[in-house]
């Protein structure tokens, strides 16, 4: 009777053990399951059309920037942890890893990496590629050609950024601050400010021109630079700081108009580039702020 009881329980203890292995073994298949799972995201083509990249997302892994030849000759590219990437001309792309840039001729797989770096990218409208270092290289903005021959550096940039076709830096000169157009052989000083220069976009009028807002000591100012680069300072009542300044679509072919808002009220403006530059503003209802 003993001995009868004894296997019973061993046959018992047998069949849980295996109910564990198994319940194991699918926790196992459904953990490689979800591994395996992708999200497939940001997908995009080279300018011939030979290669792809798009990023990979996993449910339990950092995601993966994958480059693979359209029609398979040579094996999938998997870079963990890239981001910002963006192909140049046919067979090269950029991308970011960590503070490295790295770029790669997907042709010849030859690698470069450029260290301490903020931002890298490509201007189609230059054909340039451009590596913003961080401040261990003094804030340093290299162009490159597409040999990566360097052709031209900025010093002190704190941003780089395309509006319309034009390309434009923003950086520190001695005590000012200094907005340039750069068109890939000469730079052109647009802006100057003791202030911090906050921000620089497309005025939108067909007479052309730029909207720069500048932080000043209670508040955003906005200037308008006209083409000719002479400046304007958009003002409203005696007053010509706001707490903030939105540009909306402008159905008036040579006028901006604008969104003002301080901590009372949000006012909303037209500003025309014609004779006098006047700013008409007028409070928009429902917008006031307690």
């Amino acid at each position: 009777m003993e001995i009868f009881r004894k296997i019973v329980i061993m046959i018992i203890m047998f069949l849980i053990a295996h109910s564990v292995f198994k319940a194991q073994e699918s926790m196992r298949y459904f953990e490689e399951l979800v591994e395996r799972e992708e999200d497939l995201r940001l997908l995009s083509m080279s300018d011939n059309g030979k290669w792809i990249a798009w990023q990979s997302m996993y449910e339990s892994r950092p995601s993966e920037l994958k480059i693979a030849s359209v029609n398979g000759s040579t094996p999938m590219i998997t870079e963990a942890g890239a981001r910002l990437w963006q192909f140049i001309g046919g067979d090269k792309i950029i991308y970011m890893l960590g503070s490295d840039a790295k770029y790669r001729n997907l042709s010849s797989q030859k690698v470069l990496t450029f260290s301490d770096v903020r931002r890298s990218g490509y201007s189609k409208y230059l054909d340039k590629v451009c590596i913003h270092h961080d401040d261990k290289s003094f804030n340093r903005l290299d162009f490159y050609d597409q040999d990566m021959n360097i052709v031209q550096s900025f010093f002190h940039v704190r941003r780089v950024v395309e509006v319309k076709n034009d390309v434009m830096i923003l950086r520190k000169n001695g005590a000012e601050d200094e907005l340039i157009k750069y068109n890939g052989k000469e730079e052109i000083a647009i802006f100057k400010s003791p202030s911090q220069i906050y921000s620089v976009s497309d005025s939108g009028m067909q007479s052309g021109g730029w909207l720069v807002r500048v932080q000043g000591e209670k508040g955003l100012k906005m200037f308008y630079v006209s083409p000719d680069l002479s400046s304007t300072e958009l003002s409203y009542d005696s007053k010509n700081q706001f707490d903030g300044i939105q540009q909306d679509p402008s159905p008036v072919g040579d006028a901006v108009l604008l969104n003002l808002e301080t901590k009372r009220s949000r006012k909303m403006g037209w500003w025309t580039s014609g004779t006098g530059r006047i700013l008409i503003l007028k409070t928009t209802l429902g917008m006031v702020k307690k």
